[in-house]
């Protein structure tokens, strides 16, 4: 209940206390009304009247539940709305459905739903019922038992037991006329809900949900062998997943996924039949007859091979595809930039996916002409930047930063390859190259190697022979289920399929305000949220603060701002004239601030939130707009 609140001051209240003040405004007698006249008191808040209330700051909505109808609507709208930041109040009754047993099935089915709403999914700050998560719902009276199906963000989400858990829990502690609680999952449509540039639409995308790219800007890191078991493990978590080996150079996936037939066929459909045509030249990829096979829809493309479920497409297949099946020849590639990145873009558009969950693209080493023209022409969800400890491999990390930071694709993490080794001898760990020096990337961008594979000798195998001569690739097939790297991949993909979903479907994005004539910059992050919970009342899911120019730039990290090896700032501005042009966003992580006097500081979300959030001398400003002080 919400019985113990006192009055604060107007510049140190927040949401809840405006809310909470407004509605001590209203007083109520209880006499000819259906509540007991013990619980004779000053106002609705110290009566319990208030079961919960719920809002929403950005579009001004507040929701309000009563525990039963006092004929007040009107005086707590008008108090609310008093508040200079609501332009709409709800309110709804809670009914004690428990006391009364000839209470419908829809009052049952609302009090269900009503209790659904306190379950928080984390990654997008939201109650399940508001993401519209919970469909079919339906109460049997006689068997006393709720049913509902919960369609999630992705098919392999890793909360799946623990939104079952929650949701169970919360019903038959609410609701004691629930016995049983069934629920199903399914996952939301393959197809892209986002809106996307006409330029970046293509007919063969359509049925793919998320695009990802695997990148490296340095060859040699193990990037692709990551890339192919990152799908693969997608893949048996549940996901429909595809993959294309995007280096033209230097194509891998054929050695990956050593399949023994890899000829790709190319279809174009017709009245009856459509045709199998294989063929490309240098300037692209062309047709020529080659079979025919039954007409199944209208799609124009190549036709991917697919391997224990995951739908595959390299350069290779291409170049190496005789009429001689026996013929294992290699063909070099020798292209111009700006031809090869329009083969690997026709590649991955000209190719005729089915529904998949996940498109992984394993880029080439590097920033050039490839990466661009595939970042141009397709719309990529999110990246990921596979380096090792070496001091060099580390440097090009921010290079890769840069890259997808002007090509918008946000990054999802940092993965550190051959990162350590386990004595197969004592079980010691030892990192053979020292252990990677990340703290420049981190302090500056907020990036984190959150994962770390081995050198491992199994990872450099292709194949992989099993006691009964049966030959499984990649390694997270063959893999045991408890080995500590396969384990690493699950973790790693489960990461991916969460910061995918956050990023498209969170209503709560970082924002980021200058005044010039205040000198402060206005910031509101989204709350990091770890596991799912039970939340009575709507928590604020963002982190809102106020940062003085000087503060802000005292935290760039660039070679000219500060001193590593002293740990200490060079003061290169002038106060009193310093002032902001733009900021921009870079992705989830961090923002770009360019200043007035030419120079750029990049300061990551984490740095921001450690040192100006949560100081115990912080005075909380009043989310007033219209009140100035």
């Amino acid at each position: 209940m919400l019985s113990e609140y006192s009055d604060t001051s107007d510049n140190e209240m927040d949401l809840n206390d405006q809310i909470i003040r407004q509605l001590k405004n209203i007083h109520f007698d209880p006499i000819n009304s259906n509540i007991n006249q013990d619980d004779k008191l000053s106002n609705i808040i110290e009566q319990n009247i208030i079961k919960d209330y719920k809002y929403d700051y950005y579009r001004g909505i507040v929701d309000v539940t009563l525990t039963s109808d006092i004929n007040k609507n009107d005086n707590i709208k008008k108090e609310l709305l008093e508040l200079g930041w609501v332009n709409s109040v709800n309110i709804f009754v809670e009914k004690k459905i428990e006391s009364r047993k000839n209470a419908s099935i829809e009052d049952k089915r609302n009090e269900i739903l009503l209790s659904l709403s306190k379950v928080i999914d984390p990654d997008l700050n939201k109650d399940i019922v508001s993401c519209g998560f919970v469909k079919d719902l339906y109460f049997d009276p006689e068997s006393s038992e709720v049913s509902f199906t919960l369609e999630l963000t992705t098919p392999i989400c890793p909360l799946k037991d623990l939104f079952e858990k929650s949701c169970t829990e919360i019903i038959k502690n609410d609701r004691i006329y629930v016995k049983e609680v069934n629920i199903k999952f399914t996952s939301k449509s393959s197809k892209k809900n986002q809106i996307i540039s006409k330029e970046k639409t293509h007919k063969n995308l359509e049925a793919v949900s998320n695009i990802i790219a695997i990148s490296s800007c340095k060859g040699g890191v193990g990037k692709s062998t990551l890339a192919v078991n990152i799908a693969f493990t997608l893949s048996q978590l549940g996901a429909k997943v595809g993959i294309v080996d995007c280096d033209l150079y230097g194509p891998n996936l054929e050695q990956l996924v050593p399949m023994e037939s890899n000829t790709v066929f190319y279809k174009k459909p017709s009245n009856e039949t459509e045709e199998i045509r294989t063929k490309l030249n240098k300037r692209g990829l062309s047709k020529t007859n080659n079979a025919i096979i039954p007409n199944n829809n209208l799609r124009e493309g190549f036709i991917p091979l697919i391997y224990k479920g995951v739908q595959l497409i390299s350069y290779s297949y291409l170049l190496n595809t005789k009429s001689d099946s026996n013929s294992s020849s290699k063909v070099s590639s020798i292209l111009r930039g700006p031809i090869a990145g329009s083969i690997v873009t026709q590649l991955i558009t000209g190719t005729v996916w089915e529904d998949l969950d996940y498109l992984v693209l394993d880029f080439p080493p590097g920033t050039g002409d490839i990466q661009l023209s595939i970042a141009q022409s397709i719309a990529i969800d999110g990246a990921i930047i596979v380096t090792t400890p070496q001091d060099l491999s580390i440097a090009d990390v921010e290079r890769g930063i840069h890259l997808f930071n002007k090509l918008n694709i946000p990054i999802l993490t940092v993965v550190e390859n051959m990162s350590y080794f386990i004595c197969d001898g004592c079980e010691k760990r030892h990192e053979i190259f020292s252990k990677g020096d990340f703290s420049l990337i981190t302090e500056k961008y907020g990036l984190e190697p959150n994962f770390n594979f081995p050198l491992f000798s199994n990872l450099s195998k292709c194949k992989f022979h099993s006691n009964s001569n049966e030959v499984d690739f990649p390694y997270v097939i063959a893999a045991n289920k408890n080995d500590s790297v396969y384990l690493e991949f699950v973790k790693l993909s489960e990461f991916i399929a969460r910061k995918l979903s956050k990023n498209r479907y969170s209503d709560y994005k970082p924002n980021f305000e200058f005044d010039n004539n205040r000198k402060i910059v206005i910031c509101q992050i989204p709350k990091d949220i770890k596991e799912i919970f039970v939340q009575e009342n709507t928590i604020d899911p963002l982190v809102k603060f106020n940062v003085s120019y000087i503060d802000i730039r005292k935290l760039c990290r660039c070679a000219i701002c500060y001193d590593p090896g002293k740990a200490r700032f060079n003061e290169t501005y002038e106060p009193s004239t310093l002032l902001i042009d733009q900021i921009e966003t870079m992705g989830s992580y961090a923002i770009m601030i360019n200043w007035s006097d030419g120079h750029t500081s990049i300061i990551s979300y984490n740095n921001l939130i450690k040192i100006f959030v949560n100081k115990e001398d912080e005075v909380k400003l009043c989310q007033n707009e219209l009140l100035t002080w």
